[in-house]
């Protein structure tokens, strides 16, 4: 994120309950894998960073994830009090698809603010190269 903002926001877990985590959308320049994206699901939750973030923060991510489109959603923060956020996805779902192994790791540096059973589904998710 700092490379992107250029400073570090302040960070802190947090759970998007009623939404799973696919890899359902073309991969930026290689279509073999698909970056990750949420969808709707009430059995279902996906854990991340909150960032604290101003307006202009917000629209460099919007320059960023210029694939996505910025949803308001509810999360849970760790001290289990809900919050409004943005969460980025894409409402055009296309065929599932493994992430590249480096866009795993990339979600697997932020290790310290997942718990360990959804550490451990990520490393269970296949993956190309």
């Amino acid at each position: 994120m700092k490379k992107i903002l250029g400073w570090d926001a302040p960070q802190q877990a947090g759970s998007l309950k009623k939404f799973k985590i696919v890899f359902d959308q073309a991969g930026f320049f290689d279509s073999s894998w698909s970056p990750a994206n949420i969808q709707p699901n009430n059995s279902d939750i996906v854990e991340g960073i909150i960032y604290s973030l101003e307006e202009k923060d917000l629209k460099k991510l919007d320059v960023y994830e210029r694939y996505y489109e910025r949803l308001e959603v509810e999360v849970v923060q760790s001290q289990e009090t809900s919050i409004k956020a943005f969460a980025y996805y894409s409402p055009d779902s296309k065929e599932e698809k493994p992430p590249s192994k480096e866009y795993i790791n990339l979600a697997l540096q932020g290790r310290k603010f997942l718990s360990p059973g959804y550490l451990e589904k990520l490393k269970q998710y296949s993956v190309i190269g």
